[in-house]
């Protein structure tokens, strides 16, 4: 389904314009819910950042069928998330729209929590489910008439940690808690596989297990090449139990093995695109250290309460960062300099390379590695 975006707005108004508007607020009672949609469907960490909201809805609503709209590239790490009962698959933009609205709507929801989304598809996609009730910030002014509280609180707009922002969301629709750690369960058999691969594949029986997340999702987040380069050989060099795992997707196999190429030891390995997405997990969770740029494998150490050395400049650590466990992480952010920041734009991240080698190195030896 490929629509401009003028388009589609239209159809979503002629489309609504035969259906039942939302309710208000209002009128909004808990005790009616027994059917939710929860959205989060878009990156790694987003999604991983949505799971306090999460717990939050279920432990208001312990009874009640929650079905979780997640990314289908990533859905896998969620499956095994206790608050939740069932996944459905969400393809990207208008890839699936329509097949997708179908599917939920045999759901009957009484209620739709939209925590992280595309735009502009997540609220007409949501409202079109049927859902009586739907409520997400901020609120857009273009589909604002498509949810129910679009005349109330719209704080969210201020400067704030991303997983407060999405507790906020979990509370207008009556939920409570507000625990901002996240949450992610490995697999028992992922855990396993991963294990005996470790057992085969490092050399001594104490090893220090350091992981590098070279790669981001937008070149504009990622700490160069050389620099994890130099830092693997001084982190090889001061401790002979070090190995090092070079991590990513199959995306960044080749900057992956740049970076062990760059470092030029056997104790260096790169494992990008070597296993599934839980068994990464797995592996991020046994590391003793993870160093890396603002992305999914942060977020994945952070939920698993493995210690992170995180780098920031043209995204925040206040707004992405650890929040959960703050003596298990270091976050190292510089000033920018450019404003505007052009983002996602930006193929040449000099930014980052305001971050020194010494400096994550220094972070390191805090650790006691």
């Amino acid at each position: 389904m490929r629509l401009f975006h003028p388009t589609f707005k239209w159809i979503i108004r002629k489309i609504s314009g035969r259906m039942p508007p939302p309710l208000d607020l209002e009128t909004f009672r808990p005790d009616a819910v027994n059917s939710i949609l929860i959205v989060s469907s878009t990156a790694i960490g987003d999604t991983l950042m949505s799971t306090p909201a999460i717990r939050s809805v279920r432990t208001s609503y312990p009874e009640a069928s929650i079905v979780l709209l997640a990314r289908h590239r990533y859905r896998e790490l969620f499956e095994n998330n206790r608050h939740v009962d069932k996944i459905v698959s969400y393809h990207g933009g208008y890839k699936k729209f329509l097949q997708t609205v179908r599917l939920l709507r045999r759901e009957a929801f009484d209620l739709a929590v939209i925590l992280h989304g595309n735009t502009p598809q997540a609220v007409p996609l949501a409202y079109l489910t049927g859902a009586r009730h739907l409520v997400t910030l901020p609120v857009e002014p273009e589909f604002a008439y498509l949810i129910s509280n679009r005349n109330g609180d719209h704080s969210s707009r201020l400067p704030q940690h991303t997983i407060r922002q999405r507790l906020g969301i979990a509370k207008l629709a009556g939920g409570a808690g507000m625990s901002v750690d996240m949450e992610l369960e490995v697999p028992p058999e992922a855990q396993r596989q991963v294990d005996a691969w470790l057992h085969g594949a490092v050399d001594i029986s104490d090893p220090l297990l350091v992981g590098f997340q070279a790669g981001a999702s937008k070149p504009y987040k990622q700490w160069p090449v050389k620099s994890f380069a130099e830092l693997g050989k001084k982190i090889l060099a001061s401790s002979p139990r070090a190995r090092v795992f070079a991590i990513g997707s199959p995306k960044e196999k080749a900057l992956c093995a740049e970076v062990v190429r760059a470092i030029g030891s056997d104790r260096a390995v790169s494992v990008a695109g070597r296993f599934p997405l839980t068994q990464v997990a797995a592996l991020i969770g046994r590391l003793d250290l993870l160093i890396t740029n603002d992305t999914g494998a942060m977020h994945i150490a952070i939920a698993l309460k493995t210690r992170t050395v995180s780098l920031f400049c043209p995204t925040s650590s206040r707004v992405s960062g650890a929040i959960q466990d703050p003596v298990l992480h270091r976050a190292i952010e510089k000033h920018l300099p450019c404003r505007p920041c052009i983002g996602k734009k930006c193929t040449s991240p000099f930014c980052m390379e305001q971050i020194t080698v010494e400096d994550v190195f220094r972070a390191f030896r805090e650790f006691g590695c």
